[in-house]
């Protein structure tokens, strides 16, 4: 027997720092994150890639594609698995379904949106793991040297 749960995420770009998140106009009116369960012989990540592809008509790479957290949600009981995909351009019109509204929001404009609470803080995590991923790689490219101090 299979193990289920739900893997979910959001697509960020990074030179403007906002978050893509999704409102179906059937159910009520809160923004969301993409997301869906796991078919059996999946991992998290591509049932996460599936999932954006049913609703968006989209195939992310699995290198564009960074784990968040993971934590037993007991609203769902089940696990669930956290991603975001990193978009060069958000200048592609994203194809929605007709059901569903998207749009482009700062954390900032997040903090204002009809959103439940988990997914609040999933979106808050995730930004903490991104600004954290970010400064990893500004101090990589940075030459070590420019840190010690001449001593005279």
């Amino acid at each position: 027997m299979h193990k289920k749960f739900h893997a979910s995420g959001f697509f960020y770009h990074l030179s403007t720092q906002q978050i893509l998140l999704q409102q179906r106009k059937s159910s009520a009116p809160l923004w969301s994150l993409f997301g869906g369960e796991n078919k059996k012989t999946e991992d998290p990540i591509d049932t996460f890639n599936r999932t954006v592809f049913k609703e968006l008509k989209l195939k992310i790479t699995p290198k564009a594609i960074h784990p968040i957290y993971d934590y037993f949600d007991k609203k769902l009981n089940n696990n669930c698995f956290l991603f975001y995909a990193l978009v060069s351009s958000k200048n592609k019109k994203m194809p929605a379904r007709k059901d569903c509204m998207l749009e482009w929001f700062t954390i900032k404009q997040i903090s204002k949106l009809p959103i439940d609470e988990q997914t609040k803080q999933d979106i808050m995590i995730g930004k903490r793991v991104i600004d954290a991923a970010a400064r990893t790689k500004e101090g990589v490219k940075k030459d070590p040297r420019q840190f010690s101090q001449n001593k005279s």
